[in-house]
């Protein structure tokens, strides 16, 4: 058996050999399916399966409270209040550890070049909680937290490496984060990067980049636990914890809803769930719609390679009864086609692998925003024997499903081999049903990717109310010795002039915070009449409508408007259509929040350059005021072009203020391009899958067509021959197609139809069930088939009849 298993093997190699076309076709088309598949599983092995990176992390979980949606939508899940967590670490009996962190970022000075650093503060518990021990030094302990005792932080490893050099000898070292001395404790090691900060709006590091890692933690101070229940404001920490051993997430679940509630007169739900669970909520579903959508792709591509190996055996009828002459079995027969099948699928499994790695490279180059954990998406040993899995299984279900064609009949029945065009050929022409089901399936990654790209569209084409070409956006960190509000607006002052002095600036402004990163109010009086409305407000310099281009009715704000408290204000134009529907808002007075009298000086065109999917509020704009410093605002320069201006923005801060940090250096448009960067990445991922099914569902029906017309030689050489006109010969072959496929798209359009609502979250712009979309990709997918049809259409009217008529 095994002497001619090997022998079966090498004649099989032979043969594929002798027809490298075929070979390669077949080779390809297994690997297009093996890469595709490969690559789409690393991504969901590492964000949805891999384990995270913490000894702890079977029992590491996230505490959320569900706050009730302002416009009726899903809960919002956010985490716990100081209080609760103080009052939990102490009473609660199911979480062994409890704690909470929230971003910071501090400028590194005393170093030859100050730089900005993005990092954590978290609780001592928390740090505790994931297991990790550091690289050197040691962790945070419990004296760390206590306010009043020496500032202590711990360094992540690139920082320790690009910043310190990697010496060893930075423990114990003392650092200036904001001007403050911190004694370095210890070095976190390579690879921890928790708690994840990535969000469209995060910020650049050190070295200008987009990383989730923080670059150094410092430990969150300990708040006193409180006497009694929380009667104040509601400020909302992410809170993961460590569940004590034995304990399962419906025993903390139930725990914790009867513990102290967030406000005295509010209870809302508590859930825990796994950490690992929560990280990825946002994106599971969609991994998990594209890992259905790539079994389509692999089907597909198994399909084809089934029907190629199907016309194979058909055009060597003659081959197979030689050998079945000399004494070779049906087993014997069976065994060569899987083998023959096997060796496709191993060398298009190691093409494919070697396509994932090349794919998972590009995945890992996205923003760390898009999908979570892209450090742990990657080729490794698990998903190589994934890879070899599943070609080895294509390989071998291809082969069945060719030897169970030949099983049908006795080959040693040798009238059934009689020409082509016989039984035998019948038994082993290429299947239309395969052709009909790849061609649904098609038809349904092709509604899906359709659906996908139209929402991206929608988005990039989104009026966001501004010019963001030529205008570049960078924050400035000054040193603790200006920062009282008259030094921070003096310094703004002579920044705005020593922009302004560069050569092609043509506008400067100031926003307090990023564009996208506006306050909310509530509390707003018009024409004496109190209201309680969500209202967005954003403190601004004078020249900010001029330089972003909106549009503005009356005068802007300038240095007069500067004062103690703002008088004057700004609205948008859906505040003066909600508030003033029947009059001009210019001149009117108001009251909003902590400010009792305010006159409207100008509306401004509404603006939407963040997240889209957030409400689009009324919006106030404020003059800066000097009760209150100015921060680290947002700086917007207009000066058409990026070239060089990150070194020149840089020099005039310096000549400003020597201790000054420039950071977020970036063009306006790549911050509004993060905003799409996540559907940008759905629709053309989705495409790609629509793009490769299309193709391969048109070879399909290419190569289907291409064995009928040479079976029916005969057939169409006798009907040229009493008269039939060549478009007639077109016509038949192309309705022969056109039925087939027309049946896959019927199905497919039907499947597309229900699949589709699983991607309606998903969606900006578009409707989920649109039947011009449908349509269209019904009629796509038609003209495509029937351009594969034409081809081997118009072959058939080039035969020549007297040939025909004696080929047999």
């Amino acid at each position: 058996m095994l002497e001619a298993t090997l022998r079966d093997l090498r004649f099989a190699i032979r043969g594929l050999r002798r027809t490298p076309g075929f070979s390669a076709a077949a080779v390809l088309t297994i690997a297009i399916g093996v890469g595709a598949t490969t690559a789409v599983f690393s991504v969901v092995y590492g964000v949805l399966l891999r384990r995270l990176p913490f000894p702890t992390a079977d029992r590491l979980v996230r505490v959320v409270q569900l706050l009730p949606s302002r416009t009726g939508g899903e809960p919002l899940r956010a985490g716990l209040t100081s209080g609760q967590i103080a009052e939990w670490s102490a009473t609660s009996r199911t979480l062994a550890e409890i704690g909470s962190y929230g971003s910071t970022a501090y400028s590194l000075t005393g170093v030859p070049k100050p730089v900005r650093l993005n990092g954590a503060g978290i609780s001592v518990s928390l740090f505790r909680a994931t297991g990790v021990a550091p690289a050197l030094g040691r962790t945070f302990t419990n004296d760390d937290e206590l306010p009043g005792n020496e500032r202590v932080v711990l360094l992540e490893h690139g920082t320790w490496l690009r910043r310190f050099g990697g010496s060893p000898e930075v423990v114990e070292r003392t650092i200036f984060l904001d001007a403050k001395p911190h004694r370095v404790i210890g070095v976190m090691p390579e690879g921890f990067g928790f708690p994840s900060q990535a969000y469209p709006g995060m910020s650049l590091s050190a070295e200008g980049e987009l990383k989730d890692a923080p670059e150094f933690w410092i430990p969150m101070l300990k708040i006193p636990r409180p006497a009694g229940p929380e009667t104040g404001g509601l400020t909302l920490m992410p809170t993961f914890a460590l569940l004590a051993r034995g304990v399962t997430l419906e025993q903390a679940t139930a725990e914790v809803n009867t513990l102290m509630p967030a406000r005295t007169d509010q209870r809302w739900r508590i859930e825990i769930v796994s950490a690992h669970v929560e990280q990825t909520r946002r994106v599971r579903r969609v991994l998990l719609i594209f890992q259905t959508a790539v079994l389509f792709v692999f089907f597909i591509a198994c399909a084809n390679v089934t029907n190629l190996l199907l016309a194979r055996a058909a055009a060597r009828h003659r081959e197979l009864l030689v050998r079945i002459a000399l004494g070779a079995s049906r087993a014997d027969i069976a065994r060569y086609a899987i083998l023959e099948s096997s060796i496709i699928g191993v060398c298009g499994g190691v093409a494919g692998c070697a396509g994932a790695a090349l794919s998972v490279a590009l995945v890992r180059r996205l923003p760390p925003y898009v999908l979570p954990r892209l450090p742990d998406i990657r080729v490794d040993t698990t998903v190589l024997a994934f890879a070899f899995a599943i070609a080895a299984g294509a390989g071998l279900a291809v082969g069945l499903w060719s030897a169970s064609r030949l099983w049908r009949r006795h080959l040693t029945d040798a009238a059934s081999w009689r020409g082509a065009g016989g039984s035998a050929g019948r038994l082993h022409r290429p299947s239309r049903l395969l052709v009909i089901a790849e061609t649904a399936a098609g038809v349904t990654l092709l509604a899906g990717a359709a659906l996908l790209l139209g929402s991206f569209v929608s988005m990039i084409n989104v009026d966001r109310g501004l010019d963001s070409r030529g205008v570049y956006s960078f924050r400035v960190a000054v040193p603790p010795r200006i920062r009282e509000p008259l030094a921070q607006y003096a310094f703004h002052d002579a920044l705005t002039a020593a922009l302004r002095a560069i050569p092609g600036v043509t506008s400067v402004a100031a926003v307090e915070r990023s564009l996208d990163a506006t306050s909310i109010g509530f509390d707003l009086s018009v024409g004496g009449v109190k209201r309680r409305d969500n209202i967005s407000f954003q403190r601004v310099s004078p020249d900010v409508f001029a330089t972003l281009r909106i549009p503005l009715r009356g005068r802007d704000f300038t240095g007069r408007d500067r004062s103690a408290t703002a008088t004057s204000a700004i609205v948008s134009e859906t505040f003066a259509r909600r508030y003033f529907p029947a009059g001009d808002a210019v001149g009117q007075p108001i009251a909003f929040n902590v400010w009792p009298s305010l006159t409207i000086i100008g509306v401004a065109g509404d603006t939407r350059p963040g997240n889209l999917d957030r409400p689009e509020y009324p919006a106030i704009y404020l003059p800066t005021q000097t009760k209150h410093g100015f921060g680290s605002p947002t700086y917007l320069v207009r000066a058409g072009r990026d070239a060089g201006l990150a070194a020149e923005v840089r020099a005039a801060a310096a000549r400003v203020e020597a201790d000054a940090v420039v950071f977020d250096a970036t063009p306006l448009d790549d911050l509004i391009a993060r905003q799409v960067a996540t559907p940008k990445f759905y629709g053309f991922t989705a495409t790609g899958f629509a793009a490769i099914a299309v193709l391969l569902a048109a070879l399909g029906l290419y190569g289907v067509l291409s064995y009928s017309v040479s079976t029916r030689t005969r057939e169409f050489g006798i009907r040229i021959a009493i008269g039939a006109t060549r478009r007639r010969v077109i016509a038949g072959v192309m309705r022969q197609a056109l039925t087939t496929v027309g049946i896959g798209v019927a199905i497919g359009i039907t499947g597309a139809y229900f699949a589709s609502r699983f991607l309606e979250a998903l969606l900006f712009g578009v409707r989920a069930h649109d039947p011009v979309m449908l349509t269209m990709v019904a009629g796509l997918f038609l003209a495509v088939a029937a351009l594969a049809a034409y081809v081997p259409a118009r072959r058939a009217t080039r035969v020549d009849p007297i040939a025909a008529l004696r080929a047999e």
